[in-house]
């Protein structure tokens, strides 16, 4: 093993082989309406009773010494594993009546100890089930209490591990102890025994309930599914036996779901169910008391969708601007100089008032269809009111008296920085029009333009079931051509 192995003994009898011996001997104390203590010497079982409580010990073989001990790492002693290297108790408490139940378990150093407590590491892991055992003392040394506490455990003794239940439990502890890598080797053989002590209250007890755990995943973003789990923090909690889920459609209260275990050894959840769910967690302490409920997490399970971007080359990465075009006096050109993704942008620079750039092609609207455009603008100077991005009949006349339609001032923009800007609307009837990335710029003025889109909502989504134009603008990325979208199906 290198580092040395436990060899059971049922006399306690220390052998001192080398260095760095390390006998447990067990005994448990359990205090209610009295004092108890019990020691024994064999397999049995051992058991401590009142009217309201029972705390049962399994013995099994009640010694464990460690021979040809050498200092370890910590990663080291922490896996020990063979059967002869770690030390297996349980603390069973039978709850009589609605008694509330406070414990402590301690570790009590043999004054016959010739290791020092800074020369030895202690390791303590708990279960709920004799299985999945999970840290509840990281590796540290042997550190005793300068008073007794309020348990009763005495000056002297080291705690590992306190807990409180209003239930019939059994905990089971697994026990690991080694020698630090920081003890010089010497030619004088050492040891360090302890023994186990369990202390149990009755009284008046405070049961502190699991507070709530940080729940991440969510979105309002729809995806074909979504895993929602508790934060690290919370899955380094002490004191939690389980985690617990509740799934509502209600926004604003816990209602129509029931609480359910979290399976996962991550502690998450997986959701798949089309529609809209709110999440919520909590903690099931292993007092059996449950903890205050999480934050709450939006989850949107839609399905997918083909979506066409009207416009071609809208992002200018083929190194083209053929699509567009502006008026004779007027200039654009293909650009590296500034661009919101990719290589290329669109430069327009006007020469005159009312000078605009648009696509070349233009789009026949379907009455009661609902439509998106969005783009992303640079420009350099402040426009004021100029500078229109919107839609214009194919006969020339603007759509100034349907702002719907657009009429998207490039004015108000921040200037010497990138802006996307969109509208959203619903056409009122079946007819041809232009799509303009600016219009009406007053004079000479330059701008530049990339990721520009256009896209038929009804015909993708179905009517009525449109996304709204704040969730495109916070949730739709450019495309060119054809691509797919999750959002929420129509039927849910």
């Amino acid at each position: 093993m290198g580092g040395g192995y436990f060899r059971r003994t049922v006399n306690k009898k220390i052998i001192v082989p080398l260095i760095g011996i390390i006998t447990l001997i067990i005994l448990v104390i359990g205090i209610s309406y009295a004092a108890f203590t019990y020691s024994g010497i064999g397999a049995k079982e051992n058991v401590i009773t009142t009217a309201n409580i029972s705390m049962v010990y399994n013995e099994g073989e009640n010694g464990i010494t460690l021979e040809n001990a050498i200092p370890m790492e910590d990663e080291v002693g922490k896996k020990l594993i063979d059967e002869n290297q770690i030390f297996d108790f349980t603390v069973n408490i039978n709850i009589v009546g609605k008694t509330a139940i406070a414990y402590e378990v301690t570790a009590e150093k043999d004054n016959n100890s010739t290791l020092q407590d800074n020369e030895v590491r202690i390791y303590l892991e708990k279960s709920n089930e004799a299985d999945n055992y999970k840290e509840i003392l990281e590796p540290n040394k042997y550190i005793p209490l300068t008073e007794e506490d309020e348990f009763g455990a005495k000056a002297g003794e080291m705690v590992l591990d306190t807990g409180s239940t209003i239930e019939t439990t059994t905990y089971y502890y697994r026990l690991r102890m080694w020698v630090s890598k920081e003890y010089q080797l010497g030619s004088e053989a050492k040891h360090f025994t302890i023994k186990v002590n369990v202390y149990g209250s009755d009284g008046k007890v405070t049961l502190n309930k699991p507070t709530a755990p940080t729940i991440t995943g969510g979105s309002e973003e729809y995806a074909l599914e979504r895993t929602i789990k508790v934060s690290e923090e919370a899955k380094l909690a002490s004191g939690i036996s389980k985690y617990q889920y509740y799934l509502t459609k209600d926004k604003d209260q816990l209602t129509g779901g029931t609480w359910k275990d979290i399976e996962s050894d991550d502690k998450s959840i997986t959701i798949s169910e089309k529609g809209t769910q709110y999440v919520y967690f909590r903690a099931i302490g292993e007092n059996g008391l449950a903890g205050d409920v999480s934050n709450k997490e939006e989850v949107n399970i839609g399905k997918t969708y083909n979506i066409t971007n009207k416009i071609e080359n809208g992002s200018f990465e083929n190194g083209t601007i053929d699509n567009f075009t502006t008026q004779v006096s007027s200039k654009i050109e293909l650009s590296t100089d500034l661009k919101y993704s990719g290589n290329n942008s669109l430069k327009y620079i006007s020469s005159e008032e009312f000078s605009s750039v648009g696509y070349k092609t233009t789009f026949s609207l379907e009455e009661n269809h609902v439509y998106y455009a969005t783009e992303a603008v640079y420009i350099l100077d402040n426009y004021s009111n100029h500078g229109q991005f919107d839609m214009v009949s194919s006969g020339g006349t603007d759509v100034t008296n349907k702002p719907e339609y657009g009429n998207v001032y490039l004015g108000s923009l921040k200037i010497k920085e990138w802006n996307k800007i969109s509208f959203h609307f619903q056409s009122s009837e079946s007819y041809s029009y232009g799509f303009r990335l600016s219009y009406s710029l007053s004079g000479l003025k330059t701008i530049y333009f990339d990721d520009i889109m256009f896209i038929d909502l009804t015909e993708v989504f179905g009517s009525g079931n449109e996304p709204t134009k704040e969730y495109l603008d916070k949730y739709l990325k450019y495309f060119d051509g054809e691509s797919t979208i999750i959002y929420k199906n129509v039927t849910g």
